[in-house]
């Protein structure tokens, strides 16, 4: 149902009025982590939810567990994110610095096989990625 409903517009209602007590009696019945994955994917995606009537509700309806687990699995996706932004950014580094040492004039007289074989050390691109940059440049 979650699923199904988490692009409605009406997804509020929805939630208070039937999803809710199905979640509930999965915490009820010691199911905690299904009703925090199901609550956290709703606030995630739900694109018609007003997050600070869901958090009131939130907190008056589910036990501290389910309030644990949502929070767990908050910081678990926050940390991903930090952590897939962080690599992005230092791939990004090495590409600038090994377009930088292809058009370096300092060094423009090495080899070709030596300039490959230095970037190549310097910042851990495979030699297939350094011959790209270098057909762009």
């Amino acid at each position: 149902m979650a699923l199904k409903h988490v692009l409605d517009k009406n997804l509020q209602i929805f939630l208070e009025q039937t999803l809710f007590n199905v979640l509930k009696e999965l915490d009820r019945i010691g199911d905690v982590s299904a009703a925090a994955d199901l609550l956290y994917y709703l606030l995630n995606e739900g694109v018609f939810l007003d997050s600070n009537r869901f958090w009131q509700v939130f907190h008056n309806e589910f036990s501290q567990e389910v309030e644990g687990d949502m929070a767990t699995i908050a910081q678990q996706l926050e940390q991903k994110g930090f952590k897939r932004g962080l690599e992005q950014g230092l791939e990004q580094a090495k590409i600038k610095m090994a377009r930088q040492l292809l058009v370096d004039k300092k060094i423009s007289n090495m080899s070709q096989d030596d300039l490959i074989s230095l970037i190549k050390r310097s910042t851990g691109l495979s030699e297939k990625k350094i011959h790209a940059l270098k057909k762009k440049h």
